[in-house]
């Protein structure tokens, strides 16, 4: 198995603990050198859109918590996809976890403040309509105890209607077995949480 933006392992962790043969890759060497040390050797550096590993030599590919959709285009995301389906065995499994497009226009928060270890995070969200579909922009402050500026971060993230997502995933080899609305495993619906899509990988 494979977990993609595997961060720190987490997910990791509870695979192996249960036997299971899992790997996993993320582009932060941060995150990865703050893993448990008990997923230290099944850690792998790497970017998700040139997967280090040899095709079909896995049976499934987890993508958790909103680590699909930072590549801007339409194009990128369905070659994201199609990187994945060429690493997963036929009848292999995807589970695809990404923010429900009407539950984030629902319920966006345009500001929101908190505090870590006494540093204070300020979060800015804004939705943007593009030609390629809605895009959430989220910018990232965090400030000192003194309150000085000590680091900022901006990202992107699009959404993807659940039919579109489906058809970007059939085109690129997969075939949906069911779509979730939450962690608790209920069945998807527009005011779900999220979506989670759980897809088999063709013999395309």
């Amino acid at each position: 198995m494979l977990d993609v933006a595997c961060g720190m392992g987490r997910h990791l962790e509870i695979l192996i603990g249960r036997g299971q043969a899992a790997f996993g890759l993320d582009r932060s060497a941060t995150l990865l050198a703050n893993a448990p040390p008990s997923v230290q050797p099944y850690l792998v550096r790497g970017d998700m859109r040139q997967l280090p590993f040899r095709e079909r030599g896995f049976t499934a590919l987890f993508s958790f918590f909103t680590s699909f959709g930072y590549f801007g285009r339409r194009s990128a995301h369905e070659s994201l996809l199609a990187e994945f389906a060429r690493v997963v065995a036929s009848g292999g499994r995807l589970v695809l976890d990404v923010p429900n497009p009407p539950d984030v226009r629902a319920c966006l928060r345009p500001f929101s403040e908190r505090t870590v270890d006494n540093y204070a995070v300020r979060e800015r969200r804004t939705l943007v309509a593009r030609s390629d579909g809605d895009v959430v922009i989220k910018d990232i402050e965090v400030s000192n105890p003194s309150g000085e500026t000590i680091a900022s971060f901006h990202e992107e993230v699009s959404l993807y209607e659940r039919e579109d997502l489906l058809n970007m995933l059939q085109g690129t080899g997969w075939k949906e077995l069911a779509s979730l609305g939450n962690y608790e495993g209920a069945t998807w619906s527009p005011e779900s949480p999220r979506l989670l899509v759980i897809a088999e990988r063709t013999n395309a």
